[in-house]
C-alpha cells in the first residue's frame, strides 16, 4: 500500500500541477494555438526548478530532493516563485482564456507557503491540490463536472496520503488546503 501511495505522490506532486492546470485549461476552451504557452509552462515551472534542486542535491545544498526541512522549503519555494514570475511574464499578453489568472493564483500561493513556512511547515501537495480546485470552481471550466469531480476526488487522495505517509500532520494539511484557496481568492480578487 505504501508503495502505491509513494507513486500517488510523486505523480501528483506540486510540480506537475502548472502542467496538469495547463492542459485542463486547453481542453476546456477553444484554444488553438498554444505552443509556446505549454513551452514557458514546461520550462519554467518544471524543467528548470527541477534541474536547480538536483543541482543542489549533488552539490550538497540541500539533503532531499523532497525538501523535507523548513529551510530546504524556502529554497525550493524561493526557486519556484522566481521561475514562476518569469513563466507570468512571458504569457501576459496570451490568448487562452483564465492562464494567467491560474498562474497568478500558484505565485501567490507560493509567496503565501513561503512566509507560512518561516513559523510551520505546511503541506504544498495539499495548497496545490486544494488551489486546482478553487481555481475550477472560480472559472467554472467544469460545465459537465467530471473535471471538478476528479480534482476533489485527487485532492482528496494526496491529502490522505501525506497523512498516511506521516508526511504531515492534519493541521499541516489543512493550512495547505487554505493556502491554497486563499490564493485563488487573491488572484480573483486582483484580476476581476
Amino acid at each position: 500500500m505504501k508503495k502505491i501511495i509513494n507513486i500517488l505522490s510523486f505523480i501528483l506532486h506540486p510540480i506537475f500541477l502548472p502542467l496538469y492546470g495547463f492542459i485542463t485549461i486547453v481542453l476546456t476552451s477553444q484554444a488553438q494555438d498554444y505552443l509556446s504557452e505549454l513551452l514557458t509552462i514546461s520550462i519554467c515551472c518544471i524543467i528548470l526548478p527541477i534541474f536547480i534542486i538536483l543541482i543542489g542535491k549533488i552539490k550538497k545544498t540541500i539533503d532531499t530532493i523532497s525538501l523535507q526541512s523548513r529551510k530546504e522549503r524556502k529554497l525550493g519555494i524561493l526557486i519556484l516563485i522566481f521561475f514562476t514570475a518569469i513563466a507570468l511574464y512571458k504569457i501576459k499578453n496570451t490568448q487562452i482564456n483564465n492562464l494567467y489568472f491560474f498562474l497568478l493564483s500558484i505565485q501567490i500561493t507560493l509567496v503565501l507557503l513561503l512566509i507560512i513556512n518561516i513559523i510551520n511547515k505546511v503541506s504544498i501537495h495539499a495548497a496545490g491540490w486544494s488551489g486546482i480546485v478553487t481555481f475550477l470552481f472560480y472559472v467554472n471550466l467544469c460545465n459537465n463536472n467530471i473535471i471538478l469531480y476528479v480534482a476533489i476526488i485527487l485532492c482528496g487522495l494526496v491529502c490522505s496520503s501525506r497523512l498516511y505517509l506521516k508526511s504531515h500532520t492534519q493541521i499541516q494539511v489543512y493550512l495547505g488546503c487554505l493556502v491554497g484557496m486563499v490564493a485563488n481568492k487573491i488572484a480573483n480578487l486582483i484580476l476581476y
